[in-house]
């Protein structure tokens, strides 16, 4: 059972108000966790909080989006700690990947039961991440995505800048090799996805979660406009990988290069260029979940 957590919340986050995170803490204390509260404003100060007060906190919880997580992701690895998640952010598609979903009440309600999991979590080029990771037409929708778009069309900010993107993306060549075998695809989006969500509830895959040592990978050729609305339908319910002008694999590895350096977007965050050497690190993190 959870004794004390160290509480990491992002002010930032769209939900993260004064109002909530009291509930939070009412809900954690209640239940006899000592909460240490520490309000963050940068990734720095998130692994230095983290490094600090390890060794006193047998749980680390974050309250924020999936931006927050990820920047927590490294740190709460190193700390060898399991990871607690109130999600306050506009997609919470982690938070939706292990069961917890959006409600922050309930959130809370899963640390007290203290419900334990084991997820694997995807690396590239030595970066974690945990839900997808994008190269062309996403890449470009992340980078530029307005935060004033995102405060206020929320889940609906994403499709609307991939739609914005649509036009002004090009295609590209890419070259995928796993194992013992190579392709080389003409495209305009890859994802490559350890998580069951994306994009604020997109589901990857009907098959895709958590718990096994795949990732999976979509290329997606270039298409008629018109089709962008049928296409994020599948996104929704996770049958894109059915759909025409979508190439899909599924392994535990993947190296992926294209003839110029392209941007590489994991979680909204820029880290760095291809080439890309994906993995699948299985059983990396301990997690509280909920109903997954």
């Amino acid at each position: 059972m959870v004794s004390n957590t160290l509480l990491l919340v992002n002010e930032n986050s769209s939900r993260a108000d004064s109002t909530v995170l009291t509930s939070a803490i009412e809900t954690l204390e209640s239940a006899g966790i000592t909460v240490n509260c520490q309000i963050t404003h940068s990734a720095q100060e998130v692994a230095q909080l983290i490094n600090r007060y390890q060794s006193s906190v047998d749980l680390i919880t974050v309250m924020g989006g999936d931006g927050t997580v990820n920047t927590a992701l490294e740190p709460v690895i190193k700390a060898r700690r399991p990871l607690g998640v109130l999600p306050t952010g506009t997609g919470n598609d982690f938070a939706r990947s292990i069961g917890i979903g959006t409600d922050i009440e309930k959130a809370a309600e899963a640390i007290v039961r203290d419900k334990r999991k084991q997820v694997s979590v995807g690396s590239v080029n030595g970066n974690y991440f945990l839900n997808a990771a994008h190269i062309g037409l996403g890449a470009s929708a992340s980078e530029q995505l307005d935060p004033g778009l995102k405060s206020l069309a929320g889940v609906l900010a994403y499709p609307i800048s991939v739609l914005a993107a649509f036009r002004r993306n090009k295609r590209f060549a890419v070259k995928v090799e796993s194992h013992d075998w190579q392709q080389t695809f003409r495209v305009m989006h890859v994802a490559v996805a350890n998580g069951r969500f994306f994009g604020g509830g997109h589901l990857v895959d009907q098959s895709a979660s958590l718990y096994d040592d795949n990732l999976r990978l979509f290329c997606l050729e270039r298409f008629p406009w018109w089709k962008f609305f049928f296409l994020a339908l599948t996104l929704r319910i996770g049958l894109v990988r059915y759909t025409d002008h979508v190439n899909y694999k599924s392994a535990q590895h993947f190296e992926v290069a294209t003839k110029r350096p392209m941007s590489i977007v994991i979680d909204g965050e820029n880290i760095g260029t291809t080439p890309a050497c994906f993995k699948n690190c299985p059983s990396l993190l301990e997690v509280i979940a909920g109903n997954m």
